[in-house]
């Protein structure tokens, strides 16, 4: 009799750890999708995004690193680099499509990196899922020692973004763009404003 009583006792305190874990994990998410909407929110609401952000393009067989600043939304902008030195100072207008940009000579040329993917269009890409694009996942991470949201969701058919958001100011922290199972484009943020 008092082993019966032993392990009805055991088997409901694993049953309710259980369900309070269960209940923990279920509130993380329900913090998770509101802080996205709040950021959805803060997006939809402004016109235009600028943002300082060092992009890396990896081609596998070729890697480009480079700074820019963009100034514009999800249909496009105006881009200025920033590094390398040899580019800086070169402004175009950029779409969602990307281009090459080319000045007196010099050319930042990184190519497409597969899934429609470009280097000079990834952040108006990254802008239009941000703000309405379809959320494959959130999970609140720590990044870089800072609390983050990570937002997952498919670019294209072939590349998904996941982007980590700071969770007190709901500025994007990084961005990567995966394609055939590499990030393709990785984007860290240094200053970004709506």
């Amino acid at each position: 009799m008092r082993l019966t009583k032993a392990f009805r006792a055991v088997t409901a305190l694993v049953l309710t750890a259980a369900a309070i874990a269960s209940l923990s994990s279920c509130a993380s998410s329900v913090r998770a999708e509101e802080k996205m909407l709040e950021l959805r929110a803060a997006l939809l609401a402004s016109d235009e995004v600028t943002a300082v952000a060092n992009i890396r393009a990896d081609h596998g067989e070729r890697v480009f690193d480079f700074k820019i600043k963009y100034i514009g939304g999800e249909d496009g902008g105006e881009i200025t680099i920033l590094e390398p030195e040899s580019l800086s100072g070169i402004t175009a207008r950029v779409g969602g499509g990307g281009a090459s940009i080319r000045y007196d000579g010099a050319e930042l040329d990184t190519g497409p990196l597969g899934g429609g993917l470009s280097p000079a269009g990834i952040i108006p890409a990254l802008i239009s899922e941000w703000k309405t694009g379809f959320v494959d996942m959130l999970s609140e991470e720590r990044l870089d020692g800072r609390d983050a949201l990570a937002m997952t969701s498919a670019l294209t058919e072939s590349a998904e973004q996941t982007t980590w958001f700071d969770k007190k100011t709901n500025l994007p922290i990084r961005a990567e763009a995966l394609t055939g199972g590499r990030a393709a484009l990785t984007v860290v943020f240094e200053n970004v404003s709506y």
